[in-house]
């Protein structure tokens, strides 16, 4: 919170609000008060509410047909604007603590409405200069929950003026809190439009999110096969390794070839360059062999029947063969 004192130059808003403040209570009800500090501090909504004193009374400002803001009025402050109302003097005595009420807001209007209508043109050309323009005060706030379930979120400047009553040592105090408009960033050098479109291009299309699949294997069975499988059926995966596992995209196709591991404690694939073919040439001199047909097929089916080639029950398929534990940190 920053404290603004009287060492400031004449023209500071600080001293505009002195003025304005003495004035306004003199002028409306002829209670003398001098303004002894005002402390200015800039927060969110909740830290602004959460920082008020208890017992104020939280009076609505509006501008136009909307809620703009609060202005908060102390016990001690009430207290000397009902006495020199009804008797015509301050109280030597100090204020009793008490929750604020609908007669202590008929007695205070004409202070509040003589300060927010000469606040304005007192700040003129400080720091304050259009924050507080055409406001008015209207009903109270039950409380602080309901005022920040009316108050717009955002960035309030409140200044917290204390007050010397008379010629007392009773000080009392008066709030007000106002949104400030956000901070507005300024534009880079460098104009968005003057940038390369196909940066641009290149940074939209980039940012577009990928979805990835992991396939551990993939093998075609019949349809009888499939429709017989029940819990507990163990499938076998000919073939498959932790070295095995490809990624594919969104519509299926390869990406990228891993191996199956873990990281940190959770399941992780690895990327894996693509296996290099081990090709020779033939000697100029050797003669191709021609070979039979069956070579070619795969051990299963090279011999035995065709019912040897159709895929084993799940009753004859044997557990996975690959580690999925393997670390790849």
């Amino acid at each position: 919170m920053q404290d603004k004192t009287d060492a400031d130059s004449p023209l500071t808003s600080s001293r505009a609000v002195r003025l304005a403040l003495a004035k306004a209570a003199q002028d409306s009800i002829s209670l003398p008060l001098t303004v002894s500090s005002i402390a200015e501090e800039v927060d969110r909504l909740d830290a602004m509410l959460g920082a008020l004193p208890d017992g104020l009374m939280l009076v609505r400002l509006e501008k136009g047909d909307g809620l703009a803001g609060l202005i908060a009025v102390d016990a001690e402050m009430r207290a000397a604007v009902v006495e020199v109302e009804t008797t015509g003097a301050v109280s030597l005595r100090a204020a009793e603590p008490r929750l604020p009420t609908g007669t202590d807001r008929f007695l205070c209007d004409p202070v509040l409405k003589m300060f927010l209508s000469a606040f304005p043109q007192a700040v003129s050309g400080t720091d304050y200069a259009g924050w507080a323009d055409d406001v008015s005060a209207g009903t109270c706030f039950a409380n602080t929950r309901l005022a920040g379930l009316e108050l717009a979120d955002g960035r309030y400047r409140s200044l917290q003026m204390t007050v010397q009553i008379g010629q007392t040592d009773r000080q009392g105090m008066l709030i007000m809190a106002l949104p400030l408009p956000e901070p507005v960033t300024r534009p880079s050098a460098v104009s968005k439009s003057k940038e390369n479109w196909s940066e641009q291009l290149h940074k939209v299309v980039e940012s577009v999110p990928a979805t990835l699949i992991a396939e551990l294997h993939r093998f075609s069975v019949s349809l009888g096969y499939l429709q017989g499988l029940k819990v507990g059926d163990v499938i076998r995966l000919d073939g498959c390794s932790v070295s095995s596992i490809k990624l594919r995209d969104a519509e299926g196709k390869p990406v990228a070839t891993a191996r199956l591991g873990q990281s940190m404690g959770k399941r992780a694939v690895r990327l894996e360059a693509p296996p290099q073919l081990d090709l020779k040439e033939l000697p100029t001199n050797s003669p191709v062999q021609e070979k039979p047909a069956e070579a070619f097929l795969e051990p299963d089916l090279a011999i035995g029947s065709i019912d040897e080639a159709l895929p084993l029950s799940p009753q004859q398929r044997e557990p996975p063969t690959f580690d999925p534990t393997v670390d790849l940190d």
